[in-house]
């Protein structure tokens, strides 16, 4: 039965014009360690541009039962060459964040990062799929916060304070989106609504940065609509979102993650496209065919076969960094050059595409 799948898993291919440049894997678990012997994937990522240093934060668990995630923390120095992105460090040898209230005592799992100024602080804001139960149902998006100094500066004691939970009930892949005037918005995937699960925007009853008067107001949200759908032959089961998107020159570059289902197995890959900077939830460009999909060893055979699930990207010099969880199992690495990407994506330009 194996080997049938995995004939089916290989039926097609993308065919993009574009070299990505596989860093390998980066993390992975480690049988020595209490809270990562079974899996490290799936990180939220957070790039200080100013000291040329990611922080990385994995959902790691040491166990299938209970099987109850957690979220560590490494850091890849990269002011001394970018090739110590192949090595990041673990900062402590416990957990940054993990289950302390009730909505997410079964696990805190996939979380995603954001920078925002609120309040004349700055903070990173991780959200996270917090699982109150091991029922379908009961999947929400938790919110934590850190003081952004407290991690840049690598404060040994530091954490995440859980600030609540959002109570759109079985719902995923989520994290805010600041537009570079400051306006934002919640991009979520609820499940359930629509046969094939699709990205969604809701509106926050503040949706100006510099309006809140507390991190209370992230978790007041209105007006839910349907932002991207699935629309390609790789997605024909469902997409969310990945890595929060990136300002550029010519639009918000979004990577993002498409399911391709065969009745006996899935097929996760990366996409990408692009939003209007006047019109930031205006999509201007989307390829067609995957960015980054299963090809290597460590995205085709270990746990959960054949994913590639990107949750966190950045830029550096010339090109765009993408950091994905692979088969559940273990966290890698790819980079492509931003200008051909962007190039590649002027080619699908289009009017309304979504």
């Amino acid at each position: 039965m194996l080997e049938i799948r995995l004939k089916l898993l290989s039926i097609k291919t993308s065919y993009l014009m574009l070299r990505v440049e596989r860093l390998g894997v980066i993390i992975k678990p480690n049988y020595e360690t209490l809270f990562e012997r079974l899996q490290t994937f799936n990180p939220g990522v957070y790039y200080d541009e100013r000291r040329d240093v990611v922080h990385i934060f994995p959902r790691v668990q040491c166990s299938y039962s209970p099987y109850t995630a957690k979220i560590m923390w490494y850091v890849a120095d990269l002011s001394n060459g970018v090739e110590n992105l192949k090595k990041p460090k673990r900062v402590k040898d416990y957990p940054i964040f993990g289950p302390s209230e009730v909505y997410h005592w079964a696990g805190t799992e996939d979380p995603r990062v954001v920078k925002a100024r609120i309040t004349n602080d700055d903070y990173l804001i991780m959200t996270y799929t917090a699982v109150e139960t091991f029922h379908p149902l009961r999947h929400r998006v938790g919110v934590a916060y850190v003081k952004a100094e407290d991690i840049e500066s690598l404060k040994p004691s530091v954490a995440f304070s859980p600030l609540g939970v959002i109570e759109y009930i079985n719902d995923k892949d989520a994290f805010y989106f600041i537009t570079k005037d400051g306006q934002v918005y919640y991009i979520h995937r609820p499940a359930g609504v629509f046969a094939r699960a699709c990205m969604w925007v809701s509106e926050l009853e503040k949706s100006k940065i510099h309006d809140m008067e507390s991190l209370k107001d992230l978790l007041k949200m209105k007006d839910p609509k349907v932002f991207v759908k699935a629309r390609f032959w790789w997605e024909n089961d469902k997409i969310g979102a990945g890595a929060p998107p990136l300002a550029t020159d010519f639009g918000y570059l979004w990577i993002y993650h498409g399911v391709q289902y065969f009745g006996v197995g899935r097929i996760y890959r990366a996409g990408v496209f692009l939003t209007d900077l006047r019109e930031p939830l205006k999509v201007i460009a989307r390829l067609p065919e995957p960015l980054l999909e299963p090809k290597e060893p460590y995205e085709k055979w270990l746990d959960v076969p054949y994913v590639v699930f990107p949750t966190g990207a950045f830029i550096r010099d010339d090109f765009l960094y993408i950091i994905y969880g692979a088969c559940d199992t273990v966290i890698a690495a790819a980079r492509v050059r931003l200008d051909e990407l962007l190039s590649e994506l002027d080619k699908y330009h289009e009017e309304d595409i979504s």
